[in-house]
């Protein structure tokens, strides 16, 4: 608990020294988060009828993986969310259908 209690009151100290006491807006929190293009299903669903159910096996085995990145000010405002493919050249195709203003 002392750890914890250390932490939040150095964060204080850092939002008082900057003058953002007053100011939440100002103050933004990013959290990253990945996605594998492995998809391991246990279970999967077919028809009564059918006898065989084949698995997919699309992507890179696993090898590729996406993050994402999400931040958002104190006062709730979202910036867009910032996507990073592993690639030496960005596809166009990834970039149709996302959020608007994502990077």
């Amino acid at each position: 608990m002392e750890q914890v209690d250390g932490w939040f009151n150095l964060l204080y100290k850092i939002i008082q020294d900057n003058n953002l006491v007053d100011r939440p807006g100002q103050v933004f929190n990013c959290d990253e988060t990945g996605m594998s293009d492995c998809i391991s299903y246990s279970k999967v669903l077919v028809r009564r009828q059918t006898h065989n159910a084949f698995r997919s096996q699309d992507g890179t085995g696993g090898k590729a993986y996406t993050s994402l990145m999400f931040c958002a000010s104190a006062t709730g405002y979202l910036l867009p969310p910032f996507v990073i493919y592993k690639s030496k050249r960005l596809c166009q195709e990834w970039c149709s259908g996302g959020s608007p203003d994502t990077g």
